[in-house]
Formats: structure tokens, C-alpha cells, sequence
């Protein structure tokens, strides 16, 4: 009518999957994110998630899945613990990263407009979530910092 103003509840958009990342883990030369990821549709069953590290908006190096999980837990909605192991490469000494992370499918690599990826609940429109940054210093010690 104009007038009167009626609130009629909240609407929650939701991607494929939202994502939350814990503290940074040393594992000798290796480090490790922990992650959760919680998947709210049914998702392809060649589904697994990526970890990139930007460089000068750049892809400098990646973290792989840990080994000893069963990527199939990714398929089916539900909250699965998924963390992103990864080593420090030489050359990143005295650097910043951007960490991004996501969940894609091969089969469809080389979709348009990054279609290969899942939707996340919240990310840029390549589909990445921004998770921090991680800084190496002179000696190769990384530091994460989660996003706010």
C-alpha cells in the first residue's frame, strides 16, 4: 500500500560450499591449513579443492589435498575437515602470498568464465575464497594471517 513496511523473514544465498580455514601447522618441512569445508548440494563426483598461493596476482605455488583423505566425503552435502598441505619453495623467502582456495571439477576444465569451479558462498568471481596471507621472512619461516 505504500504506507506500511512488512518484513516477511531473511533470505541466505548459498553457494556450493562455504569454507573456513584454522591455524597454520608445521609438520618439519611441511606445512599444513586446516580447513572445513561444508558442501550444501550434491556436487560432481570428480569434485576435489585447490590451494593457490598469488604472487603479483599470479599463481606461485599450489597446496595439494592431505594424501590420506578420501575426496569422495566432498561429493555429498555435509561438513568434511579437508585441510591444504603444502611446502614453502625456495624463492619465496622475504615474500606475501595471497592464499585462495576452492573446490573445481577436471572434467570441466576449460569452461568459460572459471565454470570449472564450484560456487562458494563467498569469493570474487573467479570463484576463489580469499583465506589470508601467508609471509614468508628471510629464513623461509611462513606466517599465516586469515582474512577478516
Amino acid at each position: 500500500d505504500g504506507q506500511r513496511r512488512y518484513r516477511l523473514g531473511t533470505i541466505r544465498v548459498v553457494g556450493d560450499y562455504g569454507v573456513e580455514v584454522g591455524a597454520l601447522e608445521r609438520r618439519g618441512d611441511t606445512c599444513h591449513l586446516p580447513l572445513t569445508w561444508t558442501t550444501h548440494t550434491e556436487l560432481p563426483d570428480d569434485v576435489r579443492p585447490f590451494c593457490h598461493f598469488d604472487h603479483g596476482g599470479l599463481i606461485a605455488f599450489q597446496g595439494h589435498p592431505q594424501p590420506e583423505t578420501d575426496l569422495e566425503q566432498l561429493r555429498s552435502p555435509g561438513v568434511v575437515k579437508l585441510g591444504c598441505t603444502f611446502r614453502v619453495p625456495e624463492d619465496a623467502k622475504g615474500r606475501k602470498y595471497a592464499v585462495h582456495v576452492g573446490l573445481w571439477s577436471p572434467a570441466r576444465q576449460g569452461a568459460r568464465n572459471h565454470k570449472e569451479r564450484m560456487l562458494p558462498d563467498n569469493g570474487a568471481a573467479d570463484r576463489r575464497v580469499l583465506l589470508g596471507e601467508l609471509t614468508v621472512n628471510g629464513k623461509g619461516n611462513p606466517d599465516f594471517s586469515a582474512a577478516q
